[in-house]
């Protein structure tokens, strides 16, 4: 999977010189996850019902993520469109 890849380095001697790891990198915030508990009616919110609901939607994003980057690949194209979501979700 694309997002799970290290990325090189460049060259530390260059101007260019980055380090990032996208592997363990958090998309979703536990802020956001409390909001939408708490907009579901929840009174209180544990930290780890937070960490989880964040797994799962992560998890459900990347996978019709790649299922979304078939279908534009299949269509011969770079550009992911809203149809291909809405075809990777059925």
């Amino acid at each position: 999977m694309f997002w799970l890849a290290p990325v090189k380095l460049i060259n530390p001697s260059t101007n260019n010189y980055k380090m990032a790891k996208i592997k363990n990198k958090n998309i979703l915030a536990l802020a956001t996850m409390e909001k939408f508990l708490r907009e579901s009616g929840a009174i209180r919110v544990s930290t780890s019902a937070k960490e989880e609901l964040k797994n799962i939607l992560e998890n459900y994003a990347k996978d019709i993520s790649t299922r979304a980057i078939k279908l534009a690949n299949h269509s011969k194209r770079k550009t992911i469109k809203s149809d291909d979501i809405k075809l990777a979700i059925k």
